[in-house]
C-alpha cells in the first residue's frame, strides 16, 4: 500500500467517526463565544498578576520556617527579616556625621505608621550600624506586617526615602537612600521577572512567525500557532491568578507560562495545522480535513501532553511552593494548550478552508505524499537500517561524552553575582560591603533552647548562649555577632557614651534606647536568640556550610535565616529527587504502552528521554558551573554550582517535551505498521512525514527557551539554557539517528506486547 492511500485510508476511517455538524456553524459559533469570553475574563486577572504571587521560597516543614515561626509569635525583635536602609555617599568620612544621619534616619522611620521599630547607632549603640570610618549608616527596621505584605510597606518607605534624600541634597549632595535585605530582594525580583517575560515574549513572536511562515510558505497558515499561543498565555495566567486567592504560588510561574506557553501551545497547532494541509492537498473538504486533524493530531497532542503532564504532577512531590508552583503553572498551560488545539484550532480551520494558503511565500505546495523511494528521509532510513549498530555507536559516543560530563553536576547556591545587577536592593548589598559592613542581607538566626528553669536574661542564661556564641566570633565566614550579653537591658547603668572606631565619643541616646531583652529573647525568656552576620563576600557554598555546622553542634539550636532557606530547599530538593524520577518514569513508560501497544517501543523511549536530559546536564555543567561560555552568557566568573532545584525542573520538563517529538514520530511508524507496511517503510514513512514537523516544532521551543537565556535572573538562565539544549539534542541526534536505529535493531520485537509475536512482512 502507499502513503497516499495509507493516508487516505486513515481519513476515510477517521472521517466516519465523526459526525456532519462536528466543525459546522453551530459549533463554530460556540467555539468562538467561549474562548472569546475566556480571553475577555482572562485579560483582567493576568494584568498585574505579579503583584499576587509570592516572591520567597517556602519549604513545608523545614527548620528555616519553625524559626521563622518563633520569631513572629514568640519574638518582638527586629531582626526578623528586617527591612535594611542603607545611608551611603556622605562626602567626607566622619564618625560625628554619620551619627547625626543615622538618627535623623532613625527618627524619620520611627514616625512612619508602617514601621514598628527602627534600630539605629542611637538606640543601640552598635558600631555595626555605622559605615566604616564614618563613611554611611545602617538602619533595621521592624515593619508593620498586620494586614498589608511587606512589598506594599517597602514601597510606601521608598517614597518616604526618596523624598528626603532629594530634600537633603544641598545637606548631603552625595546621599543614597536604599533598601535591601529579603523584601527588597524579593520585591526587586517580582518586577523584574514581569519585565523580563514580557521582553522574552517581545523576542520571541517575530522569529517563531518568520520560522512558521518559512516552513508553512503562507502567513494565514503561520499566523495560526501564533495566536494559540497568544492566546495561551493570559489565560493560563488568569488561571494562575484565580487559583492565588486559596494558595500561595510563586512568582517564577510568570516566567515559566511565557516559556511553555508560547512553546507547547505553537508546537501542538503546527501539528494539527500541517496535518489539515495535508488533507485538503488530498482533495478532502475543510470540513471533513479538520475533523481528520482533530482526530488524528489531536490523538498524538492528547498522548504527548499525558507524558508531559506526569513530569509536571510529579513535581509536587518536592515540598517546595516555587517547584508546586512551577507544576501547577505546566498543567494549566499544558490543559488551556491542548484544548486550544483541539478545540478552537480546528474550526478556525474549517472556516478558514482553502484560504489557509492565502497570502503565500513563493508557493504554498504542499509536501508531497507518497512512497519514500528516492527522498533524502528514504536514503537515510535504508542506511540506518543496514548498519543499525554503527548508526548507534555515531550517535551515542557524542551524546554519551557530554552526559559523562553531567556527572560532574555539582548542586548549590552558585557563586558570584547572580540577582539582576540593576536592582536597586542588589545595589544597596554592594554599598553595604563598601561600608566596610558585613551582609546584613545575609543574616542567620540562631534560636537556643535554654535548660529548664534558666532564663535569657539571668546571669546562667547569658553564660549558656556565650558558650555558643564565642566559637562563632573566631570563624572567618562570620562578620558580626550579636548576642543578649552584649549590650545592657533598658534601665541599666551602662555607659552613656560609645567610642566610634575614629575614636570619637558619641552620646547615645539613653531614652530611646532599644530593649535588647526583647530584641534578643522570647517574650516568656526561655529562648534566646543568636543573630550571626555573614562576613562581607562570604562564597555562598561557604555559608551553606556554616548552616550545617551550626545544626550539627551537640546544643539544641535552631537555625534560619536566608542560608538556612538555601540548606532547606537543597535537602528538600535532593530527598525527593530520586521519587519524582521513579514516578516520571513510570508514568511515560506505561503511556507509552497503552499508545502504542509495544513494550520495546516504550522502554526504548524512556531510555533515550534520559539519554537526552543527561546530555543537557553535561552542556550545563561545561558552559555554567565550568564557566566555557563566561563572556557568550555575559557571566561574571564560573558558577561552581547549579541551583538545586534545575535539575529536577529540567528532567521533568524536558523528560514530558521529549516524549511529544517520540509520539509525533511513532504515531506515524505504528499508523503505518498497523496498515501492513515492513518496518523499513514504516520508519520511512514516519520520517517523512514528521521530519520537518518535528525540526520546526524543536527550532520554536529553542528559539523559545534561548530567549530566557539572555534575561537578568540566573535561575531562569539556567533552565532555559538547559531545555533548550535538550531539545536540540532530543529533536535531532536522539530523534532522528538513534531513534530509528534501535527501533532497526529490535526488529520484529519493537511490536512486543508481553509475549512474543511473529510477524509476516
Amino acid at each position: 500500500m502507499s502513503l497516499t492511500q495509507l493516508t487516505r485510508s486513515v481519513e476515510s476511517r477517521s472521517a466516519t467517526l465523526r459526525t456532519a455538524k462536528a466543525c459546522g456553524p453551530a459549533w463554530l459559533q460556540w467555539a468562538f463565544l467561549a474562548w472569546g469570553c475566556a480571553l475577555a475574563l482572562a485579560l483582567p486577572l493576568a494584568g498585574g498578576i505579579e503583584g499576587r504571587l509570592e516572591t520567597t521560597a517556602n519549604v513545608s516543614g523545614s527548620e528555616h520556617g519553625a524559626v521563622r515561626g518563633l520569631l513572629r509569635t514568640r519574638f518582638a525583635t527586629a531582626l526578623d527579616e528586617p527591612f535594611i536602609l542603607v545611608a551611603s555617599g556622605l562626602p567626607a568620612a566622619d564618625s560625628a556625621q554619620a551619627v547625626s544621619l543615622s538618627e535623623e534616619l532613625r527618627t524619620l522611620l520611627s514616625g512612619s505608621p508602617f514601621v514598628r521599630e527602627a534600630l539605629s547607632y542611637g538606640n543601640t549603640g552598635d558600631p555595626l550600624f555605622l559605615g566604616e570610618s564614618g563613611r554611611g549608616a545602617i538602619v533595621l527596621v521592624r515593619p508593620v506586617r498586620d494586614g498589608g505584605t511587606d512589598e506594599d510597606v517597602l514601597r510606601k518607605l521608598r517614597t518616604i526615602t526618596d523624598r528626603t534624600a532629594a530634600g537633603w541634597h544641598e545637606r548631603w549632595p552625595g546621599l543614597t537612600l536604599e533598601w535591601t535585605g529579603a523584601a527588597a530582594l524579593n520585591a526587586d525580583m517580582r518586577h523584574v521577572s514581569a519585565l523580563q517575560a514580557q521582553r522574552a515574549e517581545a523576542q520571541v513572536i517575530p522569529l517563531v512567525l518568520l520560522l512558521l511562515v518559512v516552513f508553512f510558505r503562507s502567513l494565514v497558515a503561520a499566523l495560526l500557532p501564533v495566536l494559540m499561543g497568544l492566546l495561551c498565555i493570559p489565560i493560563t495566567l488568569a488561571i494562575a491568578a484565580v487559583a492565588s486567592r486559596y494558595t500561595a504560588l510563586s512568582v517564577v510561574l510568570v516566567n515559566v507560562v511565557t516559556m511553555l506557553g508560547l512553546g507547547l501551545s505553537i508546537d501542538y497547532a503546527l501539528l494539527v495545522v500541517t496535518r489539515f494541509r495535508e488533507q485538503l492537498g488530498q482533495g478532502q473538504t475543510p470540513a471533513v480535513s479538520a475533523r481528520v486533524a482533530r482526530a488524528t493530531a489531536g490523538r498524538a497532542i492528547v498522548l504527548s501532553a499525558a507524558g508531559v503532564a506526569a513530569g509536571l504532577v510529579a513535581l509536587f512531590v518536592v515540598p517546595i511552593n516555587e517547584i508546586r508552583s512551577i507544576a501547577f503553572a505546566g498543567l494549566a498551560v499544558l490543559a488551556v494548550a491542548v484544548l486550544l488545539a483541539v478545540t478552537l484550532l480546528p474550526v478556525l480551520l474549517a472556516a478558514i478552508g482553502r484560504h489557509i494558503d492565502a497570502l503565500t511565500i513563493r508557493s504554498a505546495r504542499t509536501r508531497a505524499v507518497g512512497s519514500s523511494t528516492g527522498t533524502v528521509l528514504g536514503g537515510v532510513t535504508r542506511l540506518i537500517f543496514r548498519r543499525p549498530a554503527a548508526c548507534l555507536l555515531a550517535g551515542l559516543l557524542p551524546i554519551g561524552l557530554l552526559a559523562y560530563q553531567g556527572a560532574r553536576l555539582h548542586i548549590g547556591i552558585p557563586q558570584g553575582e547572580w540577582l539582576p545587577a540593576s536592582s536597586a536592593s542588589v545595589g544597596a548589598v554592594h554599598h553595604l560591603a563598601d561600608l566596610g559592613r558585613p551582609d546584613l542581607a545575609q543574616l542567620i538566626d540562631v534560636i537556643v533552647r535554654l535548660p529548664p528553669g534558666v532564663r535569657a536574661d539571668g546571669a546562667a542564661g547569658l553564660d549558656f548562649v556565650e558558650r555558643i556564641a564565642a566559637p562563632l566570633r573566631r570563624d572567618a565566614r562570620v562578620g558580626a555577632v550579636r548576642t543578649l550579653s552584649e549590650s545592657a537591658p533598658v534601665g541599666s547603668a551602662s555607659t552613656p557614651t560609645r567610642r566610634t572606631e575614629r575614636g570619637d565619643s558619641v552620646q547615645v541616646d539613653t531614652g530611646a534606647r532599644a530593649d535588647l531583652t526583647r530584641l534578643f529573647a522570647s517574650t516568656d525568656r526561655s529562648l534566646a536568640l543568636i543573630a550571626v552576620i555573614p562576613a562581607a563576600g562570604t562564597d555562598p557554598a561557604q555559608l551553606t556550610q556554616l548552616v550545617r555546622d551550626l545544626r550539627a553542634r551537640p546544643v539544641t539550636v535552631m537555625v534560619g535565616g536566608l542560608p538556612a532557606l538555601n540548606v532547606d530547599y537543597e535537602d528538600a530538593v535532593r530527598q525527593h529527587s530520586a521519587m519524582v524520577v521513579a514516578i516520571v518514569i513510570a508514568a511515560s513508560f506505561a503511556m507509552l504502552v497503552l499508545g502504542f501497544g509495544s513494550l520495546v517501543i516504550a522502554l526504548k523511549a524512556v531510555l533515550l528521554n534520559v539519554l537526552s536530559v543527561a546530555a543537557a546536564f553535561g552542556a550545563l555543567v561545561l558552559v555554567f558551573q565550568d564557566g566555557n561560555a563566561v563572556a557568550g552568557l555575559a557571566l561574571s566568573q564560573p558558577t561552581a554550582s547549579v541551583f538545586p532545584n534545575i535539575p529536577i525542573l529540567a528532567f521533568c520538563i524536558v523528560y514530558g517535551l521529549s516524549m511529544d517529538y517520540e509520539v509525533f514520530l511513532f504515531d506515524r511508524v505504528v499508523e503505518a505498521h498497523r496498515s501492513g507496511e515492513s518496518d523499513v517503510k514504516a520508519m520511512s514513512i514516519g520520517l517523512q512525514l514528521t521530519a520537518w514537523v518535528i525540526a520546526s516544532a524543536a527550532l520554536i521551543m529553542i528559539i523559545v527557551f534561548g530567549a530566557f537565556c539572555l534575561g537578568d535572573f540566573l535561575f531562569i538562565r539556567m533552565l532555559g539554557f538547559t531545555l533548550a539544549v535538550a531539545i536540540l539534542i532530543d529533536a535531532t541526534v536522539v530523534r532522528l539517528l538513534l531513534g530509528p536505529a534501535a527501533f532497526a535493531l529490535a526488529g520484529r520485537w519493537n511490536w512486543w506486547h508481553g509475549v512474543p509475536v511473529k510477524r509476516s512482512g
